[in-house]
């Protein structure tokens, strides 16, 4: 997960100085309190700015320079004297100004912001840094020699901004590429579409070469683009708030020119525009005013051999996986292999972006993805000489009818089970075994008794109940699926099934929906981001599966939620909180509260009942649940009039040593602690908790809501403050029918999954198609009794409701969760 720095800079001028605000961002989401400093005075630096640039110009004028991407004059404020030794001063007007800049950045008052980052982005972290002006001077400058971050992060790389929009879509296979190659006089373009030709792998080129107008305007608004990119002359005009590029060497133009047809492109999906032309900063205005989300140009006039090995270079790492900003920031060091001959060529390109945006990657081939997965299996296999020609024949089949074959490959991935599988070995018992057995082999009487027979062994399986209800309705059934993760968290899947099988099992006895018995396939998906997408794929492709409930982790349901969506198949999340599931489409819904109205309950539980004002934050950075919270409590707890403590407490971190976090917070003053961690590594949090010996209070979400924190953490996890979307005693009828049903107490997540079921058959009731369903679910007067009271959705698909904020308390050598009572 990559974290952005925001540096936000005000009104201002080098004569008073700039207000400097930082923003630290984590999936979208503030993960520290801002900030703000001074840019102090410096006159000096616009005007040492462009000492380097006349003697810049100076040199690529001298008769031994090769020809650059420009295609009108040196303008006017630039005084030029080719000479001699034109490198040398270059490089000589280069220092001062790069000395300079740095010592405007050391005296400016910046204290508070770099003790922020320094204990919030780690250094060897990838770090995406975003200036966001709107001071043509400040954009002019190479924020890459901004020495103090340099040094301490590595591919440290600055992109330029001016404004936020909404997130666009990512790049998707094939990636679709308009690829203008403008007026070439003296220059050598041809090498660019050569560069692009053999680089990047799945991408669908269109070449337009030194197009007239018409044929560039039609060809540009009409067809889907991912990217464009141009090859040419271009120049910034000298009032520097427009740019030119030449199609040919008779007609020019202004993006202004062109603005209907930019923004007919940019509705169309174009991501990224690519100028590798001369002094691109006026393009880069006019194009960022239409939104499109990644910009690259060249800051200042740019030749050939500069061009071309920047443009290589890029590509290479941006196909190779690398961000665009990643890219970007490894061919910039590869040019300063260059900068004997041609100097300051590392100081060239420059990104403009949307700061909303994620980072950008090429996306990989599946075909190369199948073809990886065969070498591999190639390379373990210890009888080599018997592929010989089988594994040439192999490959041949997937390049060859591998796009035709995809869509006809089986289904079942071995993970799904209505039950003929049996998917939860722990504790099965031999009639529960010969039941499944039964099943699957289609005798179903005798799969009926078994399961009933387990059912008396061991009351508390809700698989087994599953089974038993899809058993009996073998004939007539309308079938959901429900996605919990088995292989990686037993308990809380089981947690999940217990919901699920409480609906089945009332709907069924009541004569099922409309005269038809619900029928649940039981899916294990582990909590695993690339195993959910698979099997999100292959409940799509089943048409008889009309809604999922799942997945559990948000991870898992944010990586899944885009292929139903897509494929028009409900989800909803019983336990999913993080905020940007929100949104995620009108197919993807949720029964447990998001994370914003939970972390509001919890801030204002921490500062006026608890009086706990200053809090450490420790939790999994690669949890995007995690992230969400903190980002949202943190917010509203500042707004409260707390306090964030920025002691840097990452449980994903390699080596974390609790004791080493909490000895930090308790000697910064903290009085309160927030320990969370991704649902399937709890012991994580529980290890802080025990470090913390009870000294500062402690708070989490619902992930610790679980048997597990309270098993294991026992005496350190006492007086733990939670939020949570349930508690037995807010529905103490359903709490005491289901708990009597499993004999013994249940979860939230048995109460919220009992709800997404409900959801599901009160939307199947009014008709069974997919889209009817969806529908059903998004309509204005849609209401179903639940567990956790009615179930209601916004248009974004969230659950409305309140949440309640409970405690471990003790009963004796006994820990449980009790609820706090306003």
């Amino acid at each position: 997960m990559t974290k952005r720095v925001i540096f936000r800079i005000e009104t201002g001028d080098f004569n008073r100085g700039f207000p400097i605000t930082l923003e630290i961002r984590e999936n979208g989401k503030l993960c520290a309190p801002e900030v703000s400093g001074t840019l102090v005075e410096f006159a000096e630096i616009p005007t040492l700015y462009q000492e380097w640039k006349q003697a810049y110009y100076a040199w690529g004028q001298d008769e031994n320079c090769r020809w650059w991407r420009r295609q009108i004059d040196v303008p006017p404020t630039i005084v030029t004297h080719a000479s001699e030794n034109s490198e040398d001063r270059v490089r000589n007007a280069a220092d001062k100004f790069e000395q300079a800049f740095n010592k405007w950045l050391k005296l400016s008052s910046l204290e508070d912001i770099q003790w922020t980052l320094s204990q919030t982005v780690r250094g060897d972290e990838f770090v995406s840094f975003i200036v966001q002006t709107n001071h043509s001077e400040l954009q002019k400058l190479p924020w890459e020699l901004w020495r103090s971050l340099s040094q301490r992060y590595d591919n440290f790389e600055v992109a330029l901004s001016i404004r936020r929009v909404p997130i666009r879509k990512r790049l998707s296979v094939p990636v679709k590429i308009l690829v203008i190659l403008g007026s070439d006089e003296n220059i050598d373009i041809q090498t660019d579409w050569e560069i692009l030709e053999k680089t990047l792998p799945g991408a669908k080129l269109t070449l337009l070469k030194q197009p007239n107008l018409g044929e560039f305007k039609e060809k540009l608004r009409n067809q889907p683009w991912d990217i464009v990119f141009f090859a040419g002359h271009s120049a910034t005009h000298p009032e520097e708030n427009d740019a030119r590029i030449w199609l040919n060497d008779q007609t020019s133009l202004s993006p202004q020119n062109i603005e209907r047809d930019l923004q007919k492109a940019v509705k169309n999906g174009l991501k990224v525009a690519i100028f590798n032309s001369c002094d691109g900063l006026g393009l880069a205005r006019q194009l960022e005013k239409l939104q499109i989300p990644h910009i690259i140009v060249m800051r200042e006039p740019v030749h050939d051999r500069v061009a071309q090995k920047f443009l290589e270079h890029f590509l290479n790492s941006f196909a190779k996986g690398k961000s665009l900003q990643q890219a970007v920031c490894e061919a910039r060091e590869n040019l300063r292999d260059l900068e004997d001959s041609s100097p300051n060529a590392s100081w060239l390109p420059v990104i403009f972006q949307n700061p909303e945006e994620p980072p950008l990657v090429y996306p990989k081939s599946p075909f190369l993805n199948l073809l990886k997965q065969l070498l591999i299996s190639i390379n373990r296999s210890k009888k080599l000489a018997i592929w010989g020609m089988g594994s040439i024949a192999l490959f041949t089949l997937a390049f060859v009818i591998f796009p035709r074959f995809q869509g006809m490959l089986k289904p079942d991935s071995g993970r799904r089970s209505i039950g003929n599988r049996l998917l939860i070995q722990a504790n099965a018992n031999l009639d529960k075994q010969k039941g499944v057995e039964a099943f699957a082999k289609g005798d179903y009487k005798q799969a009926i008794a078994h399961f009933k027979s387990s059912l008396i062994q061991q009351p508390n399986d809700p698989e087994t109940l599953i089974y038993l209800n899809n058993a009996q309705a073998i004939k007539n059934y309308l079938k959901i699926a429900v996605s919990v993760p088995i292989g990686s968290n037993l308990n809380v899947s089981q947690e999940i099934l217990r919901g699920v099988a409480t609906a089945q099992d009332e709907i069924n006895q009541k004569g099922g929906i409309n005269g038809k018995k619900l029928q649940v396939e039981i899916v294990n998906d582990e909590n695993n981001t690339n195993i959910a997408q698979k099997v999100a794929q292959e409940l799509v492709k089943d048409r008889a599966v009309l809604g999922v409930v799942g997945h559990n982790a948000s991870n898992a349901s944010l990586a899944a939620a885009p292929i139903y969506q897509k494929g028009g198949l409900v989800m909803i999340s019983p336990t999913s909180t993080a905020n940007n599931l929100s949104g995620s489409g009108n197919y993807i819904f949720r029964t447990v509260l998001n994370t914003k109205v939970m972390a509001e309950a919890l801030s204002d539980y921490a500062v006026n009942k608890a009086r706990k004002t200053k809090i450490v934050f420790c939790y999994d950075s690669q949890a995007p649940d995690n992230v969400s919270f903190k980002d949202e409590f943190l917010a509203a707890f500042v707004s409260k009039g707390g306090k964030f403590v920025p002691i840097v407490c990452d449980l994903s971190t390699p080596n974390f040593d609790p004791t080493v976090a909490v000895t930090g917070a308790i000697n910064s003053g903290a009085d309160g602690l927030f320990i969370l961690s991704h649902i399937d590594r709890l012991q994580a949090a529980v290890s802080v908790a025990k470090a913390n010996q009870n000294r500062l209070a402690l708070f989490s979400n619902s992930n610790l809501y679980t048997i597990k924190t309270l098993e294991t953490g026992q005496q350190a996890v006492k007086g733990l403050a939670l939020v949570a979307p349930w508690h037995p005693q807010v529905n103490p009828s359903f709490a005491e029918t289901i708990a009597q049903k499993w004999r013994g107490k249940v979860g939230w997540r048995s109460a919220t999954a009992y709800d997404a079921t409900g959801a599901i058959i009160a939307g199947l009731q009014q008709g069974t198609g997919r889209d009817r369903l969806q529908q059903t679910l998004h309509s204005p007067g849609f209401t179903v009794p639940g567990a956790t009271g009615a179930v209601t959705f916004t248009p974004s698909g969230d659950r409305i409701g309140n949440p309640v904020i409970i405690q471990v308390q003790s009963n004796g050598s006994n820990y449980e969760f009790a609820l706090v009572k306003d």
